[in-house]
């Protein structure tokens, strides 16, 4: 990623949902300094938001603007639904770690959540001509100016 990004940030706009940047961030950022960050808005110290990688791609924290938790947004926003079931997430995994069918299922519907979140937010927002909010409150903020 960070090497496309370096022979094609000038073509690229994309938006990458994720459930819990924070968490994500930790794990990926160093991989993507070399490209740097443009722009970063977050709501607390460790809680980014919105984290812009060389006004290319955005990194959107999907659970500040959809909702509660990824469970909930897939109810309320996708045909796809969060599975449950328990998950070791303390096993170290690594790109060579076999997975079960289960676990794959479990990670292909979080992954197919955002993407149709993706398809959402552009019917919602995008296609009307407004901004994508960061938060929910912004989407109150959007309405109130709409209406002025």
């Amino acid at each position: 990623l960070a090497d496309y990004i370096e022979n094609n940030y000038e073509e690229c706009k994309l938006i990458i949902w994720v459930a819990n940047l924070a968490h994500e961030w930790a794990f990926f950022k160093r991989q993507l300094a070399k490209v740097g960050i443009t722009d970063l808005f977050a709501k607390s110290k460790r809680q980014p938001l919105k984290i812009t990688i060389r006004n290319c791609i955005e990194f959107r924290e999907c659970l500040g603007l959809w909702g509660r938790s990824l469970a909930h947004i897939a109810e309320t926003y996708t045909k796809t639904q969060k599975l449950k079931g328990d998950l070791d997430y303390k096993k170290i995994r690594t790109n060579k770690t076999t997975i079960t069918d289960t676990e794959y299922q479990y990670n292909r519907n979080d992954v197919q959540i955002l993407d149709e979140l993706s398809f959402v937010a552009f019917e919602k927002f995008t296609k009307q001509g407004l901004k994508i909010p960061m938060t929910q409150t912004g989407i109150l903020r959007q309405k109130c100016k709409k209406a002025i």
